[in-house]
């Protein structure tokens, strides 16, 4: 699997889990663009748009892709100041995406320098957005 499959993988794999889920998947579900028979378990085509905006992020993010002349930069914590997201649901985004990571790093039966590098960036994003009054400043 190259790397532009594996970040793809990830994501959906990732998306299927967090949409679902019982703390977080609320905050997913504010996105959809449908909903499907079961309301707490939208298909993943629900999302048809959305995830190929966060596969390029994830591309931009560890392959280094740059931004096309009509892109504009994107401000992670604006993008998602209106979830008010609580620390507890931004744990549990880490901890889904980390297994998700896991997973896969285990079906491929060897590690993988782009996983290594993908939970180093997910800390990351962890400590920027714990550090950030927009998000949790209000919530803790």
């Amino acid at each position: 699997m190259n790397e532009k499959e594996l970040i793809k993988d990830v994501v959906y794999r990732f998306y299927e889990k967090a949409t679902a889920d019982f703390l977080i998947g609320h905050h997913f579900r504010k996105i959809q663009e449908f909903q499907g028979e079961n309301i707490l378990k939208p298909p993943m085509e629900a999302f048809a748009s959305h995830l190929p905006i966060i596969e390029r992020f994830w591309r931009m993010q560890l392959l280094g892709e740059k931004l096309q002349e009509n892109e504009r930069p994107f401000n992670l914590i604006k993008k998602h100041e209106y979830l008010k997201i609580r620390q507890g649901e931004l744990g549990r985004w880490v901890v889904l995406f980390k297994e998700t990571l896991s997973e896969l790093e285990k079906e491929q039966r060897e590690s993988s320098e782009l996983i290594k590098e993908w939970e180093k960036r997910i800390d990351l994003f962890e400590s920027i957005f714990k550090k950030s009054p927009i998000l949790l400043g209000n919530h803790l």
